[in-house]
C-alpha cells in the first residue's frame, strides 16, 4: 500500500515536470562502490563531500606511511644488494624500519580500538616478513 502511494506521489510530480531541470538531466547515473551496501548512501555523500571519519582519515595516513616505509626500505635493499660494503647502511636502514613499524603497529593497534566493525580492522605489521620481503624483492 505505501509503494503505491509513493509511486502516485512520484508520478504526480513527474507529470507537473518537477524533474525536468535536475543535475545531470540525460546522463548515466554514476553508482560507484556497492549498492546494496546499506552504508552505501552514506559513504557516497561523504566522498562526494570531501567528509570521512577520523577513522577512515587514519587508515588511509596508515596506509601511506606505510607504503612509504616500504619504498624507503626497497631501495635500501637495492642499493646494499648493487654494492660491496654496504652492509652498514642495509643494517642502518633496517632499524630504521622497525622504529617506523613499531610506530606504525601502536597506530593500527588504536586504528583498530576506533573502527567501528570488526571487518576494517587492519593487521598488524610483520616487521621481519615485510624486511626478508624487501631483501628477497631486491635480489631479484
Amino acid at each position: 500500500m505505501f509503494d503505491r502511494i509513493v509511486e502516485r506521489l512520484l508520478e504526480a510530480a513527474q507529470a507537473e515536470g518537477t524533474f525536468d531541470n535536475l543535475p545531470g538531466r540525460g546522463r548515466p547515473l554514476a553508482l560507484d562502490g556497492d549498492e546494496n551496501d546499506p552504508d552505501w548512501a552514506a559513504q557516497r555523500l561523504l566522498k562526494h563531500n570531501g567528509a570521512r571519519p577520523p577513522w577512515l582519515e587514519e587508515d588511509l595516513a596508515i596506509r601511506e606511511a606505510l607504503e612509504d616505509a616500504r619504498a624507503q626500505l626497497l631501495r635500501a635493499a637495492t642499493f646494499a644488494r648493487s654494492r660491496t660494503g654496504a652492509p652498514a647502511a642495509w643494517q642502518g636502514s633496517v632499524a630504521r624500519f622497525r622504529e617506523r613499524a613499531s610506530d606504525l603497529n601502536r597506530r593500527i593497534r588504536d586504528y583498530n580500538l576506533s573502527v567501528p566493525l570488526d571487518r576494517l580492522q587492519r593487521l598488524r605489521i610483520d616487521i621481519e616478513a615485510e624486511i626478508d620481503h624487501a631483501w628477497r624483492v631486491a635480489g631479484i
